[in-house]
């Protein structure tokens, strides 16, 4: 955020040897170093900043000298060399952009709205290799990609706590990691219930033998559909199970083709899978709105 107050510290502030221009018409203070930046650049290319500079002039306004620089408040001196960088196109040697320097353009770019920062940082954070799913959705959330929270959020929802590298937690914060946690519950809870309960069975009319159907159709729901509902090391999803049911109609011994069928439309017919899907889909559209 922009502030109007001097920093707290009593070390006198130098200036940036990369970006501190003369003659140009505005000078920020970020940590202890002091920028002066040409007005009018920040001007075009940030709302913000624009907003900033048609504030009426006081009697001693800031951003005039060394001694009165506009504060930029929670930001770093590295993230903001990183953003005049992009700002000015001062790569001469034309280097692939590091992660760092393009997660602090999307960061302060989505801060002071640099809207062709954003339109740069965020296809070439996609391309890079350590760019992870626990990054991408973590920058989601906090810089505003609507389109990276689904996917991120749905291949992390994939893994257990002891699967997590030291770290990764801080990575996603507390808000996301809390998301996370409450959907894995409630997918959880709700697997569980749907195996404990006995599936619906529905008799073709043309079956001659319901009842050794019925009791086939239960025991390869206890045996084998239920435990993948459930299973320990790999829970597999509601969508999943039905779509392994629909794989072996006529494969069941006991339970003819028909029967089978007509039972495994009956469950898809209930909306087991889009109950999961819904608990998935709240969770998205609640990070979505932090």
């Amino acid at each position: 955020m922009l502030s109007s107050q001097q920093s707290e510290s009593h070390v006198e502030p130098s200036r940036s040897s990369q970006h501190y221009y003369d003659g140009r018409s505005v000078v920020l203070q970020v940590g202890r170093t002091l920028y002066k930046l040409p007005a009018s650049l920040l001007r075009r290319r940030s709302s913000v900043f624009n907003d900033l500079f048609d504030l009426p002039p006081t009697q001693d306004p800031e951003g005039c000298s060394d001694e009165t620089p506009i504060v930029l408040q929670g930001v770093t001196e590295a993230d903001f060399d990183h953003l005049m960088t992009f700002l000015w196109g001062s790569n001469p040697e034309q280097k692939p952009p590091t992660l760092p320097y393009l997660i602090a353009v999307l960061k302060l770019s989505d801060l002071w709205d640099i809207q062709d920062g954003r339109e740069y940082a965020i296809p070439q954070l996609e391309l890079q290799r350590d760019f992870n799913n626990f990054l991408k959705l973590s920058c989601a959330v906090k810089y505003h990609v609507d389109h990276w929270v689904a996917d991120s959020f749905r291949s992390l929802l994939l893994l257990d706590l002891d699967e997590y590298q030291p770290g990764q937690i801080d990575e996603l914060g507390l808000r996301v990691y809390t998301a996370l946690s409450f959907v894995r519950f409630k997918l959880d809870k709700f697997r569980r219930s749907l195996s404990y309960g006995d599936p619906p069975f529905s008799q073709s009319v043309a079956c001659m033998t319901p009842k050794r159907c019925q009791a086939a159709w239960l025991s390869i729901w206890n045996d084998r559909f239920a435990k993948m509902l459930i299973h320990p090391d790999v829970p597999t999803g509601a969508a999943s199970v039905l779509i392994a049911i629909g794989d072996v109609i006529g494969e069941v011994e006991g339970l003819c083709a028909l029967c089978h069928n007509a039972s495994w439309q009956d469950l898809t017919d209930t909306g087991v899978s889009l109950r999961e899907e819904a608990i998935i889909q709240a969770g998205i559209d609640g990070l979505r709105g932090l």
